[in-house]
């Protein structure tokens, strides 16, 4: 097979072959050298996603050119390649697979010559090591600067298959930046604390036993946070909504709670002393707490039960009063007294009701451009009046 002599051509005619290259084409004739990466970089092509992963035993890179149904190109490098085909192409994803003697430093290598040439909009990384000082080399040696997603998986252990111990986890949280998705795909020790680990611009941690209710407290300016294994039960989340409306801080825009397995929904405990709206769609529940307006109705509900108690403290003196006289200017003051009172009742219906008829007619319309055209639909709406 004759091979061109590319990149001894012209600047400008370099230029023009590689502006008619594909996704794949482009990828690949980056990697091949420098000067090739140089002529790609000329192009400034933009690619959604770098996906870079390191294990013990082999690492590869994902290129994706869009976002949704993307093509995609991996490249693998083993310590031993002998057992696979060096390349495969399955459903879009064309792969590449080669013998190195370092797969950790040739990977990263490749990824700079990737992010120094085009421009990618998400840079990820995926570690899964073996040990301490196999995870301290990959971060200290291989990470990139300009990444948005970190990823690390537990490692196997005598007692545990996915697992990452107090100092594993240390060493990370004190070294991923803030500004990223970090996410921890292993179990986590239930005694683990650090002061970084809820301060992620994002965050999933698949084992979170070790979280505290003082811990969800303690988040601020977080994009998203994922806790897949908790031991929060009704009445936490109650406390911790309570907090997180009266709190004046940005804490965070996505929360998301699973419960272990086998815990019973227990409605009353969520929303207690919560004023909220809730909907059933098909066999999902959905309950919007009202935001607006809570500290007035707080308030508003502390004066009006020392209003009743007063109400009571006038009734007892009217009861037990004998001077006629005296009886009536008491009766005059348990008037005002009641007269304020349905006031107060009639302002703290007022604020928690002016929201209710437009958020029915907006949750009742959203909920339908949520499903297909033409599905059976049915929404039923609840209001806990509770203060």
């Amino acid at each position: 097979m004759s091979i061109f002599p590319l990149l001894k051509l012209p600047e400008s005619s370099v230029d023009t072959i590689v502006k008619q290259m594909e996704f794949h084409e482009i990828v690949k004739f980056c990697i091949c050298s420098n000067q090739s990466a140089e002529a790609v970089k000329r192009l400034n092509p933009t690619f959604h996603r770098l996906l870079i992963n390191f294990s013990h035993d082999k690492c590869n890179i994902w290129l994706a050119e869009e976002e949704y149904r993307p093509k995609r190109l991996k490249v693998t490098f083993h310590k031993s390649s002998a057992e696979v085909p060096n390349r495969s192409k399955t459903d879009g994803i064309e792969e590449y697979r080669y013998e190195v003697t370092d797969p950790a430093q040739k990977n990263v290598n490749v990824a700079r010559l990737i992010m120094d040439s085009i421009n990618v909009k998400d840079c990820m990384y995926a570690i899964s090591p073996d040990n301490i000082e196999n995870l301290k080399e990959y971060v200290n040696n291989v990470l990139l600067e300009d990444y948005n997603y970190f990823e690390v998986c537990g490692r196997k252990t005598a007692a545990d298959d996915n697992f990452l111990d107090s100092e594993d986890l240390t060493f990370l949280m004190n070294t991923v930046k803030k500004n990223v998705m970090f996410q921890v795909m292993s179990n986590i020790p239930t005694d683990f604390r650090h002061e970084k680990a809820l301060q992620f611009k994002s965050f999933h941690y698949i084992d979170d036993r070790w979280l505290t209710l003082d811990n969800l407290k303690s988040m601020r300016n977080v994009e998203e946070a994922v806790l897949s294994w908790t031991h929060f039960n009704w009445n936490d989340i109650n406390q911790f909504l309570h907090y997180w409306m009266t709190c004046d801080d940005d804490m965070m825009r996505e929360l998301f709670i699973y419960f272990k397995c086998g815990t019973v929904f227990n409605e009353n405990e969520l929303l207690h002393n919560l004023t909220a709206i809730s909907c059933q769609v098909d066999r999902n529940s959905f309950y919007y707490i009202h935001l607006e307006d809570v500290e007035k109705i707080q308030k508003l509900s502390r004066v009006k039960v020392d209003i009743e108690n007063l109400g009571f403290e006038y009734q007892k003196m009217l009861e037990n009063e004998k001077c006629d006289i005296e009886k009536e200017r008491i009766q005059r003051e348990l008037e005002i007294v009641e007269r304020t009172k349905h006031g107060i009742n009639g302002q703290l219906e007022l604020v928690q009701n002016q929201w209710k008829p437009f958020l029915l007619s907006f949750l009742t319309g959203a909920l339908r451009v949520l499903y297909p055209i033409g599905m059976n639909v049915e929404v039923n709406l609840s209001f806990d009046e509770s203060d």
